[in-house]
């Protein structure tokens, strides 16, 4: 293939790594036209909307506020003087709750670091 057929097929070439441009100006490599290696998109145009898993959000907003809620009120109104044992007793279920929370993560980080492939 001559090199004036090649070019009017694929364009001119360019330096090693460099964007070859086509007759009026463009790239014609679209995805290097971006911020480093992602695609330039034009601004105020809806990208892939990602969906949000609401159980998860609320849990982790709410039960640490309602934990220590419960837990500096069994430790602030009489039921901390009148039947000591149920006040520990409900921090003890609260101190429980935290920790197998913390193990099932720990449990859970180790299993994502044992199947990455290698």
């Amino acid at each position: 293939m001559e090199a004036s057929a090649f070019n009017e097929q694929y364009g001119t070439s360019s330096p090693y790594g460099a964007v070859a441009y086509d007759g009026s100006g463009m790239p014609v490599n679209k995805q290097a036209t971006g911020l480093g290696m992602f695609p330039s998109k034009a601004p105020f145009v809806r990208g892939v909307r990602r969906r949000l898993n609401f159980v998860p959000i609320v849990l982790s907003i709410v039960m640490p506020c309602a934990l220590f809620a419960v837990v500096y009120a069994v430790l602030s109104f009489s039921i901390h003087y009148e039947t000591p044992m149920l006040c520990w007793a409900i921090v003890l279920l609260g101190l429980s709750c935290v920790i197998t929370a913390g193990l099932i993560a720990i449990s859970v980080r180790g299993r994502w670091f044992r199947n990455t492939e290698r």
